[in-house]
Parts: structure tokens; C-alpha cells; sequence
């Protein structure tokens, strides 16, 4: 048997893992309040971002229509 076939895949793959494994919550409260935080804050942080976006356009084309109107 070859060395390779011993170790692990996901070393072999991704040296990081164990970087990321280390900051992982152990506990179930931990991963649960991940799993429901993280795409709540993401979902906020999409939504402000449109919302901004979008008021900002409108805002630029409404004073940029009533400057050239004058």
C-alpha cells in the first residue's frame, strides 16, 4: 500500500482545514446559531445594499431631471 491511501482526503485537499476546524463552534447551540445568524446577516446586508442602490439611482435621476428642466 502506498502512503497516500493512509492519510486523509480532506488534508490532502485542503490544507486549511484544519485552520477552519479550529474557529468552528463545538457546540450544537454554537452551529445552530451559525446556521440561522450568518444567513440572516447576509440577507440584511444584500437588502440594504439593493435598498441603497436603488434609492441612490432614483435620488441621482429625479435632481439630475430637475436640473435639466431649468
Amino acid at each position: 500500500m502506498n502512503d497516500m491511501s493512509s492519510t486523509h482526503p480532506f488534508r490532502l485537499r485542503m490544507p486549511w482545514g484544519r485552520l477552519v476546524k479550529r474557529w468552528m463552534p463545538r457546540s450544537l447551540f454554537g452551529r445552530t446559531l451559525l446556521i440561522i445568524v450568518t444567513p440572516t446577516i447576509l440577507a440584511l446586508c444584500v437588502a440594504t445594499f439593493v435598498f441603497f442602490d436603488r434609492h441612490w439611482y432614483t435620488v441621482t435621476q429625479r435632481l439630475t431631471t430637475a436640473v435639466a428642466a431649468m
